[in-house]
């Protein structure tokens, strides 16, 4: 039986790297207003343009908009609009409003519901697409740059010992014993009795890394010589590498949308849909390659399971293979943890929610992701931040 380690960007916020979408924006727009005090009081770029207006004169930037830059923009617009034209794309718009009414955002969502209003009397509007697509690319262009400012920031601090304990853990016959079917004893490749006696290894280990950064290197240099038939697939590409560039977009083509698309002649409506872009690499073919070998347990550290991944995780968790899905739950510092939204989002995943209620492994408070910055000194992660920010 082989296990599938799907690694979300949990995992990088676990090791005090800001690499989330809402320190993203903070990002951006930290950069905006750098360049607009430098500039003469002026800015544009695909999703924001500021001007002043004739007449009026020159604004003085406090350094202090770092600390809560979203919320500056707001405020400045209050402030400022009789000084400045200021526009703000849709695109942005939405997104700075999830973010202000979640405190989270999915920026490949918000491009989708975009997206979703580029029709005029139920035919695409070609140009708005265009330009919504040209934002997208600009958003990619400016998240890798600040991601990888991010991976500069790193220090050779080495591999968690609780983390990886939990790479290495054996398969529990409590994880799989209610999806255990009659054909896979008879088949010969699964023993029952042997899983129901014995702490099991799995034959075969594949770590999905949905993030962009490099942070699972560590752990899977010290992983192989424990698991030699371990493979780190980065299905969504890496920083800086040409042959396995970035993906970024949206992958839900179960969406009811998504399918009333198709019936259009219009291409640049899937321009930056994932399972197409897919097809740049066999990273996908691999991991479709390994949920086809075997039976597998499928572990969850750090990765949402939202709707912007469904047809690939669809994939995955309703494989006739799949035997078991285990949740590391996040515990929160107020004394909760996200396992029941965890749940919620999986379900969004299933067709058949039988098999799903079966699947899932019920909560454990011991099945919980460690948090290896808790364990670093407080002026480590004050380091991180100052860096990043330039503060």
């Amino acid at each position: 039986m082989n296990r599938l380690i799907l690694v979300g960007n949990g995992f990088d916020l676990a090791h005090g790297l800001r690499t989330s979408y809402r320190d993203f924006i903070s990002y951006y727009l930290a950069k905006v207003f750098d360049s607009f005090g430098d500039n003469g009081n002026r800015y544009e770029d695909p999703l924001i343009r500021i001007a002043l207006k004739p007449g009026a004169f020159n604004l003085y930037i406090p350094q202090a908009y770092k600390v809560d830059v979203n919320s500056y923009l707001d405020d400045f617009i209050t402030r400022h609009s009789n000084q400045f034209d200021i526009w703000i794309s849709p695109f942005l718009t939405l997104t700075r409003a999830n973010l202000a009414e979640k405190n989270w955002v999915d920026i490949e969502m918000d491009y989708f519901q975009c997206l979703r209003h580029c029709f005029k009397n139920s035919q695409p509007e070609r140009e708005a697409i265009k330009i919504l697509n040209h934002q997208l690319d600009f958003v990619k262009q400016e998240l890798t740059a600040f991601l990888s400012e991010i991976e500069t920031t790193q220090s050779d601090i080495p591999p968690d010992q609780d983390l990886l304990a939990l790479f290495t853990q054996p398969i529990l016959w409590d994880d799989i014993s209610t999806t255990v079917q009659r054909e896979d004893i008879d088949s010969g490749r699964f023993n029952s009795m042997y899983y129901m006696t014995s702490k099991v290894e799995a034959s075969e280990t594949m770590i999905v890394n949905f993030n962009y950064t490099n942070t699972l290197e560590k752990y899977f240099t010290a992983i192989e010589p424990q698991l030699p038939n371990t493979s780190l697939n980065y299905i969504h590409g890496r920083l800086s590498s040409k042959e396995n560039e970035p993906i970024f977009g949206f992958g839900d083509e179960y969406d009811k949308t998504y399918i009333e698309f198709e019936a259009y002649n219009e291409n640049s409506l899937f321009e930056h849909v994932k399972s197409f872009r897919y097809f740049l690499t066999n990273n996908n073919k691999d991991l479709l390659r390994f949920v086809g070998s075997d039976l597998f347990q499928v572990f969850i550290l750090g990765h949402s399971c939202g709707l912007t991944d469904r047809t690939m995780l669809k994939s995955i968790f309703e494989n006739e293979n799949c035997r078991s899905i285990k949740i590391f739950h996040h515990n929160r510092r107020d004394g909760s943890n996200d396992y029941h939204e965890k749940t919620i989002e999986l379900g969004r995943h299933f067709s058949d929610k039988g098999y799903m209620r079966k699947v899932i492994v019920d909560y454990h408070a011991d099945n919980y992701m460690p948090q290896p910055l808790l364990k670093l000194p407080k002026s480590y992660y004050i380091k991180q931040i100052q860096k990043q920010y330039d503060l």
